[in-house]
């Protein structure tokens, strides 16, 4: 079944080994980018969260949903943003807003959830930097099994509101260096990250698996693993918790939604295999998540059997990392060592996530026409800018009272902002992003009904699901919360996807009725319900992956049959049909519920059992994300890029086409005067517009084209190429005065308009032959240059 396959490939891997020309910086190799992609992935999330999340609902049990997550949800987002990056050659603004103008702030939101999570990020990375350089001592001072080294450390009160202004000296110290090391490691942009990553990820998983050996040696360590691969509680599968753990844990540990993919995407070639790339770091990062849960219930199994206690197994988070294992370590033989070792492996394993979020800021800003054409930062400027107000927002969480304000924001960046933008990305890829194609087969009608049909299906059945669930006071012990058991409680489900699947259905019916005439003499059933409810616009971006992995030719000839779809579904180097229906439908389902489930919970149930006075904080982080998204989307001209005006991405709807005299730079003249072909003579563009006429074809605007009835510049080529006789003809009228030449072209040019066939113009990309008129008025050297140019031209394009 391959044989075929697999042959048309290598035929078609000239198209793959293409060079790119755009200038643009791409990794030193293969091999950095995959570093450096997998160092972003892989961070505290997997040392610390994983593991945890295996103890609180059953090792099995979190394992099974969170592979059933990986599967679903992150690797094809992750594929989504590489490709959009490496096809687009850009960050995350760009890479949406090529797709369509009005999505540039959804690129923008992703930028705003990356700096807000780096600035307490640092914070974080900055304990471990402590307890590194505290490591160095004997005997090492945080082996106290009640964590109060920690907590003088981050000089944290009994709450949030008891706030005495300190900031903690040591933390503060330390995570400035943090961010000294960042800067460094970015400030030439992928030059200087290529080199960074080859130390910052292999070092990591060295120095784990010594403490993996050092952790299975320990008395007890058996117990600790049993704990951690608990496959005795498959009960917790039915609980909607764990489904949103685990969904969570994915989206964070594969730094998704953050710009960073897309942003390192963007500097590879554009024809290197994507899907192989997606596998690589998805497989890669499991792998260390699996390896640091052995590691750390190992040593959690050796502390619950020289305690007694299996208190150890519920602990999660930062308490992990900074409370159970220096306790653990100060019991070592060789405790320095083991305790240098492994809270260096902490630091490595954050600085890179840290970096990796700051490099996608920096991606942003310096591919804007605002740097391109204004600012002219060089990278390094760009990355000191962003370093120093990083800095600036990780010293508010070395207060006494900034961990309580980093759960805060954490929370509501990554439980609630970045799930929303998982449905925005997906949302935008599935059904914005080249939709013409379905337009064009069934009409802007059927297709626009069925869109807004789903949308308003998949919002109905949330609510009769949410809301047919209602609260109900339950006290343990002296601790009340709400759980959403009266009217149908956990049967509500039941009645939203009913609604929900009802209303989907009418859609799909009037969707159908409401097909263009084109439709319904052409398009069979099959078809017609394919275009309605199928995904051939986000199959573009699949054709540009699978393109990528067997060729362009292979691909287009094995597309959507049972050979080459079996075919693309086990080869590591494509991605199977079932990619567009995870973007399309499947992912803004699932994320869709888990946001307002979410969100449903901690209305009644507030966080950490803070006032909503402390809470709104993170609340207004998120609420900034969801209006940066809607407010672009109203007003796409605040963010509107030169490429936008070019045609090169057709990014434009219809109704947001400009006129010919509107079709200016967003910058106006500081464009023009930063273009090299502006700058050069007269003689040189004339020159250049033999060269470059017919090289590039641009889509046309074929209302805005006029034909001339008289004397045109195409008839004047024509006439030109009758011999020598019309040459002679015409010669008397270029030996007229430029000032004649101006007035008589002001006379004809628009005097009379006919009908003009559209099928038969072609676009030019630079120089027409209006142009060259207009270039004929200034003066008798432009004429002499322009003569033999006019008599190459074949077509017209007012």
């Amino acid at each position: 079944m391959t044989t075929q396959i697999e042959s048309q490939s290598q035929i078609s891997r000239d198209d793959v080994n293409e060079e790119d020309d755009d200038g643009r910086e791409t990794w030193s190799g293969r091999v950095s980018f995959w570093l450096a992609a997998v160092g972003s992935a892989v961070g505290l999330g997997n040392l610390w969260r994983f593991p945890w999340q295996c103890a609180t609902w059953g090792g099995g049990a979190f394992i099974f949903a969170y592979f059933v997550a990986l599967f679903t949800l992150g690797m094809p987002i992750l594929t989504q943003e590489l490709a959009l990056g490496q096809k687009h050659r850009s960050g995350d603004i760009e890479a949406f807003g090529r797709m369509n103008w009005r999505l540039r702030g959804i690129g923008l939101a992703s930028v705003i959830g990356a700096f807000g999570i780096v600035g307490y990020y640092m914070a974080v990375i900055g304990v471990s930097v402590v307890f590194f350089f505290e490591s160095f001592f004997v005997p090492l001072p945080y082996g106290e099994g009640d964590g109060s080294y920690f907590l003088n450390l981050i000089e944290i009160p009994g709450g949030i509101h008891e706030s005495q202004g300190i900031i903690a000296g040591k933390l503060y110290l330390a995570t400035m260096l943090c961010w000294v090391v960042t800067f460094v490691c970015i400030m030439k942009g992928v030059k200087s990250a290529s080199w960074a990553v080859k130390i910052t990820m292999p070092l990591p998983f060295l120095l784990l698996f010594i403490l993996l050996i050092k952790g299975a040696t320990l008395p007890g360590s058996w117990y600790g693993i049993k704990q951690y691969f608990d496959f005795s509680n498959w009960d917790e599968l039915s609980s909607p918790g764990i489904w949103n753990a685990a969904i969570g844990q994915c989206f964070f540990s594969l730094s998704v939604c953050m710009g960073v993919m897309t942003a390192y995407g963007s500097y590879n070639p554009k024809r290197q295999d994507i899907a192989s790339d997606e596998k690589v770091i998805s497989f890669l990062d499991v792998m260390a998540s699996l390896m640091s849960g052995f590691a750390v219930y190992s040593v959690l199994g050796y502390l619950a059997k020289s305690t007694g206690s299996d208190d150890w197994f519920t602990v999660g988070g930062g308490g992990l990392v900074f409370v159970a294992f220096p306790v653990a370590i100060a019991q070592f033989q060789g405790a320095n060592f083991f305790g240098i070792i492994f809270y260096f492996a902490l630091f490595l394993l954050g600085i890179d996530s840290a970096f990796s979020m700051v490099e996608a800021v920096s991606t942003v800003f310096f591919d804007s026409d605002l740097n391109t054409y204004r600012l002219k930062w060089s990278r390094q400027k760009i990355s000191m800018a962003i370093c120093i107000c990083g800095a600036f927002t990780s010293s508010l969480y070395c207060f006494d009272t900034g961990f309580y304000w980093l759960d805060v924001v954490d929370l509501y960046i990554n439980n609630y902002g970045m799930v929303f933008l998982g449905i925005c990305e997906t949302g935008a890829c599935g059904w914005f992003y080249q939709y013409h194609i379905i337009e064009n087969q069934i009409g802007a009608i059927s297709a626009n009904l069925y869109r807004m049909g789903f949308w308003f299906s998949l919002i109905a059945a949330n609510f009769f699901a949410f809301a047919l669930g209602t609260p109900v006071e339950v006290c343990v012990e002296g601790t009340c919360v709400y759980e959403f058991t009266g009217t149908m409680g956990a049967d509500s489900w039941i009645v939203g996807v009913t609604a929900g699947l009802v209303l989907w259905v009418l859609t799909i019916v009037v969707a159908y009725v409401k097909r263009s005439e084109h439709a319904r003499k052409n398009l069979s059933f099959g078809k017609t319900l394919w275009y309605i409810v199928g995904w051939e616009n986000a199959d573009v971006l699949r054709d540009f992956i699978n393109g990528n992995g067997i060729g362009d030719e292979a691909w287009k000839q094995s597309k959507y049959t049972l050979r080459g779809e079996l075919y693309a579904m086990v080869k590591h180097c494509t991605i199977g049909i079932w990619w567009g229906f995870f973007i399309k439908y499947w992912l803004p389902v699932i994320l869709s519920m888990t946001l307002i489930g979410t969100m449903r919970d901690h209305t009644y149930n507030p966080p950490f059992g803070m006032e909503w006075k402390y809470l709104s904080v993170g609340i207004m982080v998120f609420v900034s994300m969801v209006l940066v998204v809607f407010v672009v989307a109203i007003f796409p001209e605040y963010m509107t890029q030169s490429v936008d005006t070019t045609g090169e991405y057709d990014n434009l709807g219809k109704r947001d086409l400009p006129d010919d005299d509107e079709q200016a730079t967003p910058y106006g003249d500081d464009v023009d005067a930063a273009a090299p072909a502006k700058q050069t003579n007269d003689v040189e563009l004339a020159e250049a517009d033999k060269d470059t006429r017919f090289e590039k074809k641009q889509p046309v605007n074929t209302a805005d084209v006029v034909e001339e009835e008289e004397t045109t510049p195409l008839q004047t080529d024509e006439k030109a190429a009758d011999g020598d006789a019309k040459d002679t003809e015409t010669a008397p009228q270029a030996e007229k005065t430029d000032v004649e030449l101006a007035e008589a072209d002001k006379d004809t040019r628009f005097e009379k308009k006919q009908p003009v066939n559209t099928a038969d113009v072609v676009e030019e990309e630079e120089t027409t032959p209006l142009q060259t008129d207009e270039k004929a008025a200034d003066g008798d050297a432009k004429d002499t240059e322009t003569a033999p140019q006019a008599e190459k031209t074949d077509d017209f394009q007012d």
